[in-house]
């Protein structure tokens, strides 16, 4: 299992870094609610358990330009690295690549519970709009959390203007990076 875990984390790896260029890539912008720039990071807890998500490159897809997003969890056995692409095509829209196929993961326009199709078979909608909250990296403002749910199965993100991911699948942000 894990030789076959370790294949497929190696072409993934693979695909993202002969896809990827450090440089910015001009259609790419800074979005509002997730201020993306090769190096910004978001460091999170859950307990005394830490991850950290980095800006980390640029990809082209089908002719569409995404950040390339790495999330690091140190504390697994070797530590264990996931990689998935965002990009905000419109104002307040935020897109996710899943294997060549992108889907709208966030899009903070919506009005509460009104749902959409996201990535990976889940339902997204926005649960709260325009609310504080605290984390160990401090309290956020104007804040919106969007709820993921597949069958029993539910999540939430929480997102800041300005900041970004705040709270994520129960991690809670404890510091950011910007590098621009």
């Amino acid at each position: 299992m894990h030789k076959y875990l370790l294949i497929i984390s190696l072409s993934i790896f693979n695909f993202l870094f002969t896809s990827c260029d450090n440089n910015p890539v001009s259609s790419l912008k800074q979005a509002e609610f997730l201020p993306m720039a090769v190096g910004n990071s978001w460091t999170f807890v859950e307990s005394t358990v830490e991850r950290k998500t980095e800006v980390i490159g640029n990809a082209a897809i089908n002719g569409k330009d995404y950040f390339v997003l790495e999330r690091y969890y140190p504390a697994m056995l070797m530590g264990h690295v996931d990689y998935f692409l965002l990009r905000e095509a419109a104002r307040n829209k935020i897109y996710i690549n899943v294997a060549g196929k992108e889907f709208l993961y966030a899009d903070f326009t919506r009005p509460l519970n009104e749902s959409w199709q996201s990535y990976d078979g889940y339902t997204a909608r926005i649960v709260q709009k325009d609310f504080s909250l605290e984390t160990p990296g401090g309290t956020f403002s104007h804040s919106v959390e969007i709820e993921f749910s597949k069958g029993a199965r539910k999540f939430s993100a929480v997102f800041a203007k300005g900041v970004g991911f705040v709270s994520d699948r129960g991690w809670q942000l404890k510091s950011f990076t910007w590098k621009n």
